[in-house]
This record gives C-alpha cells, structure tokens and sequence, in this order.
C-alpha cells in the first residue's frame, strides 16, 4: 500500500523564483522586504507588508497610498539579488567619471 508523501518543508527564505502562498508562510515583516506579489485577481506587484497600528502588518504596501489588503495578496517572491554592474558615473553631465558598483 502506498503511503502518501509528506510535503517538503518551506526554507527559512525562500528561493527568488518561488512562489510562496500566503497561507503558508509571509516574509519577514521586521525586515520591510520588498517582494513580488500576486492577487486574487491575478495581478503582479512589488510590494512589501506594512502596518498602520501594532506590531501586525496589516496591509501590503505597494507606493504612494496604493495598497493591497493581506488577504488580496495570495502568493509572494522574493525579489531576485541585484546585479553587480560597473557603471561610468558622470556627475551634472560632465566628461569626468567615477567608477561606482551598485548591486548587493
């Protein structure tokens, strides 16, 4: 008789390219991380959670006074790391550079 498969547990963070429900796991609040998100309706935001009064997230964060309600967002992604770019830097326009490395 087959014995039905125990599910894998979720990693501490999960993987960029890894959708997460909601019901199983939220990112870490504390951290204010911005996150891909997806809604009941099927739309895809950067979001991050945040609250108004509490120690709770009340409510996704999308910019300016735009927000998701916790339950509208369904599933979330971290975002994936920043590329470590090179990039010439050239101050008010001008000929002379600094070179600079943005990414993580």
């Amino acid at each position: 008789m087959d014995t039905p498969e125990k599910p894998l547990p979720l990693p501490a963070v999960p993987l960029f390219g890894t959708w997460v429900s909601c019901a199983d796991q939220l990112p870490d609040s504390n951290a204010g991380e911005w996150v891909l998100v997806v809604t009941k309706w099927n739309e895809q935001s950067v979001a991050k959670q945040d609250w108004e009064q509490g120690h709770k997230p009340d409510f996704w964060h999308v910019g300016g006074d735009y927000r998701y309600e916790m339950d509208d967002v369904t599933h979330w992604m971290p975002l994936p790391p920043l590329p470590n770019v090179n990039v010439e830097l050239q101050p008010n326009g001008g000929s002379e550079s600094k070179k600079g490395v943005f990414g993580g």
